[in-house]
């Protein structure tokens, strides 16, 4: 079973994925919609996940 990894986002959300790549995904959908404004890489983003 894998576990599951994380991001908090300094708004509140949490995010989450099965694996790295559904992370970043969740991750960038959610800059993309909430905060326009900002912009990660897949590695700054996993940096930041738990």
């Amino acid at each position: 079973m894998e576990r599951k990894r994380y991001v908090s986002c300094p708004c509140g959300e949490l995010l989450e994925g099965t694996d790295d790549d559904s992370l970043v995904a969740a991750v960038q959908e959610h800059l993309k919609v909430v905060h326009p404004h900002l912009s990660y890489d897949r590695e700054q983003i996993l940096l930041f996940a738990y």
